[in-house]
């Protein structure tokens, strides 16, 4: 059994690479997730059940390699192969759609003023083989609202919605094996109260990283407000996120942007 209260395992995170004998089944636990994983001589098979967890209680994770198979509840998929190795991968991955994030409480901007702020965003599971790279399974741990986000009903996207208390320390940002941080500076150049409802975050362009504690990391961002009908400049910083002790790389932007500049409208970004 492995877990964050076991970091001197095998594994001191939950995703990475396993080995399986034939036959084998392993567990995994992350956020509202849980998953079983079988390997059989032509097939893998992959049952995935999403529990009900209030927010404090997908905090934590869990990897048990042997293990054994779901209940009845939970949903089957079978991959079949000419043969199967014994390697499979696990990775977490940013959302395949923008995440707009809702500040538990609106934050008013005052002109001229620059803040950081951290917000949080779900995690998807990755499971992969080798030998073919074939991706197997690619879903969030627990899967968030659609919201339409845009000025007008054909003007916009279809993002996904999530809560965030929108910290301003790193102090307060809470560990969690299911969310990662973006690190957000915000400078609102404008001459009125810029107010903060909605952020509509990229993540497909993000990069994913780890700390040296094990906790995810996005790249950092940088928007530039100026006055209501001019763009603003949305940045996504090159290189590690400046506040990860130690980052290393977890995964690539699913999309690569064609700039690490976006320039939009204001509403685009905010509302």
């Amino acid at each position: 059994m492995v877990s964050k209260q076991q970091p001197k395992t095998t594994h001191d995170r939950w995703w990475g690479q396993y080995q399986f004998a034939l036959n084998q089944t392993g567990n995994w636990q992350v956020g509202a997730s849980s998953l079983a994983i079988t390997r059989l001589k032509t097939e893998w098979q992959i049952q995935h059940l999403e529990r009900a967890l209030h927010e404090e209680e997908q905090n934590g994770w869990s990897v048990d390699l042997p293990g054994s198979r779901l209940d009845g509840d939970a949903t089957v998929r079978r991959h079949l192969f000419q043969n199967t190795a014994s390697n499979l991968g696990l990775q977490p991955a940013l959302a395949d759609r923008p995440v707009v994030s809702r500040p538990v409480t609106a934050v008013h901007l005052s002109p001229g003023a620059k803040v950081t702020i951290f917000v949080s965003s779900p995690i998807w599971i990755v499971v992969s083989t080798t030998k073919p790279d074939v991706v197997l399974f690619d879903i969030p741990h627990q899967r968030p609202s659609d919201t339409w986000f845009g000025p007008s009903t054909w003007e916009g996207e279809l993002c996904y919605a999530v809560r965030t208390r929108a910290r301003l320390s790193l102090e307060e940002i809470q560990h969690r094996a299911h969310r990662a941080v973006t690190s957000i500076d915000i400078h609102n150049k404008a001459e009125q109260i810029m107010l903060l409802e909605r952020l509509n975050l990229p993540v497909r362009h993000l990069t994913l990283y780890t700390d040296a504690e094990g906790m995810l990391w996005t790249s950092d961002v940088t928007v530039v407000t100026g006055e209501e009908k001019a763009p603003a400049e949305l940045h996504i910083e090159r290189g590690t996120p400046r506040h990860a002790n130690a980052a290393k790389l977890v995964a690539k932007p699913r999309d690569r942007a064609e700039s690490h500049v976006v320039r939009r409208a204001l509403h685009a970004i905010f509302s």
